[in-house]
């Protein structure tokens, strides 16, 4: 008896290793933390199993547990970017921005040569409306590997801030760089509408239009501008095919809540207020629970319309969804990293796009 019990904890360890090779396995976050959660009922001070399980937590969108999994494997010894890097991903979600911005300037004191940190600094900042000091980081990225992409989210936050002439900048440095970018087209075109620049916002409306012609955002766009210039056959010409596009995505995806929101937007600049209204509605019914967009979007043109009061009860309402704990256990496909992997680098990140 007194043998068993000297090999106990090895066997313990070695049991561990083997469940936690076969969890790493798993194409199952949520099946994965059982294994993991098994593993430190048995053998609680597994750094790299809270590490993996945190990873997995926030991979069901559980921020809260999967903080406090990192924590529990920096407290027991982690280190460095695979740690600080998925724990920084894992506070964005729920506004801890001051511990993302603290995990993210750790990973730069080991390696201040590192563009995507500075990048990911300055999506922090941009996310609690800090633009200036988001260009900064944006312009330290660029300092040591020049992108098209932070040109032009540096560009989005020099527009945000009033600074044309250094968003055009961008802009065009981006679409120079990659010119295949409709979404770069499109934005350099807004602000050019919006100094008065029709022609040139045109042109660049044109040549997304050549690039991807099934882009229906280019003629809603296309349609604005010409309505800005007083070109009432063109603006019609252009929600025409507006309208036909965003059809034929509505037949692919009848249950894409945009989609809908999209339409709305060619029904009420060709004055269709009733179906606008419909689509705006539409959206809102097929939309999550937990996503208060088309609320706002829906009481944005409620107060087009007139109507204050239900605008205001759709304000009010999306506040409340935006109370709401995020939703957690929806399980994404593939396999968390193995502890040899997360050693290398840490699981993708979870920013919100800017391209929209």
């Amino acid at each position: 008896m007194i043998g068993i019990r000297r090999f106990l904890p090895a066997l313990v360890l070695i049991a561990c290793l083997a469940l936690s090779r076969f969890a790493c396995a798993h194409p199952d976050p949520l099946e994965n933390i059982k294994i993991y959660s098994y593993i430190l009922s048995v053998s609680p001070n597994q750094a790299l199993v809270h590490l993996n399980r945190g990873i997995c937590y926030r991979m069901v969108f559980d921020y809260e547990k999967a903080i406090e999994d990192f924590n529990k494997a920096e407290e027991l010894g982690v280190k460095g970017r695979p740690l600080w890097m998925n724990r920084a991903m894992a506070c964005l979600p729920i506004k801890r921005f001051d511990l993302a911005h603290a995990d993210l300037s750790r990973i730069l004191e080991e390696d201040p040569k590192e563009p995507t940190i500075y990048f990911y600094r300055g999506e922090v900042l941009f996310r609690q409306g800090r633009f200036k000091e988001a260009i900064r980081e944006y312009s330290a990225s660029l300092e040591v590997k020049n992108s098209h992409y932070v040109r032009f989210v540096r560009a989005d936050a020099y527009r945000t801030i009033g600074e044309a002439a250094a968003a055009l900048s961008d802009y065009g440095q981006a679409i120079s760089m990659a010119p295949q970018m409709v979404a770069y087209r499109l934005a350099r075109a807004r602000l050019l509408g919006g100094l008065g620049r029709f022609a040139e916002a045109r042109a660049d409306l044109d040549a997304a239009a050549e690039k991807q012609p099934e882009r229906y955002q280019i003629f809603i766009d296309r349609a604005v501008l010409s309505a800005s210039e007083s070109l009432d056959a063109s603006r019609v010409a252009d929600l025409k095919l507006a309208m036909k596009f965003v059809e034929d995505e509505l037949f692919f995806q009848p249950t894409n809540p945009a989609v809908y929101a999209d339409r709305a937007q060619v029904h009420e600049l060709l004055g269709e207020i009733d179906k606008a209204r419909d689509d705006l509605n539409k959206a809102v019914e097929l939309a999550s629970e937990n996503d208060s967009k088309f609320l706002r979007l829906r009481a944005a043109f409620l107060r087009r319309a007139g109507d204050s009061a239900s605008a205001e009860a759709d304000l009010a309402l999306a506040a409340q969804v935006d109370a709401r704990p995020i939703p957690t256990a929806t399980p994404l496909p593939g396999p968390t990293l193995s502890p040899q992997d997360l050693l290398m680098q840490p699981t993708p990140n979870l920013l919100p796009e800017l391209q929209k």
